[in-house]
């Protein structure tokens, strides 16, 4: 590879910083920005389902989120279309006031991925991971969560709080795959 880069006339960093120059990391694909996956997008659909089907799943918008027309807050997750920032926004069925959390995203070609921070207490009442992939679709704009990267733990405690009964046979952490849509449009 040297010989040939030598032979064309080119250096190492000079190629590298030609590739860089395209926009992408020399695979051929781009990372997607901001502004393409920035928005408001609406809580579709929220799911988490522990492994082997017991016990049952729990609909965590359903369980968690005021959806109906007394909501301050619809549940909505924003993306920043300057800053590489997120917050979900929703207003607890419990509550009249909205709850927040957010943190920072990250993108590649087709992704986006959610880091929550770490002191959000939301984040493990609503069984959600601290890093959460989503897949990008433009058309119609929407996220899905990534199905390879949607099992983790959760705890017991919090699973039995959203479901809204005990289960006492099961362990102190439920395994589980996590599902869920947000969408821009119409759910």
């Amino acid at each position: 590879m040297r010989r040939w880069l030598n032979r064309c006339g080119w250096t190492a960093p000079a190629l590298l910083a030609a590739l860089a120059g395209c926009g992408d990391d020399g695979t051929g694909t781009r990372a997607l920005t901001p502004d393409e996956v920035g928005g408001n997008y609406r809580i579709c659909s929220l799911v988490f389902t522990p492994e082997g089907g017991f016990p049952a799943a729990v609909d965590i918008r359903a369980a968690a989120m005021n959806t109906g027309a007394d909501a301050t807050v619809p549940p909505r997750l924003t993306l920043s279309r300057v800053q590489n920032e997120f917050e979900v926004e929703y207003t607890p069925r419990t509550d009249v006031l909205p709850r927040r959390l957010g943190h920072v995203y990250s993108t590649s070609d087709e992704t986006v991925t959610l880091e929550f921070d770490a002191a959000a207490n939301a984040m493990t009442s609503l069984l959600l991971p601290p890093r959460l992939e989503l897949t990008f679709q433009e058309s119609p704009r929407e996220l899905r969560i990534s199905s390879a990267h949607a099992r983790h733990l959760v705890s017991k405690a919090d699973y039995e709080f959203l479901a809204g009964r005990s289960y006492p046979n099961v362990a102190p952490q439920v395994v589980g795959e996590l599902s869920g849509r947000f969408a821009t449009g119409p759910c």
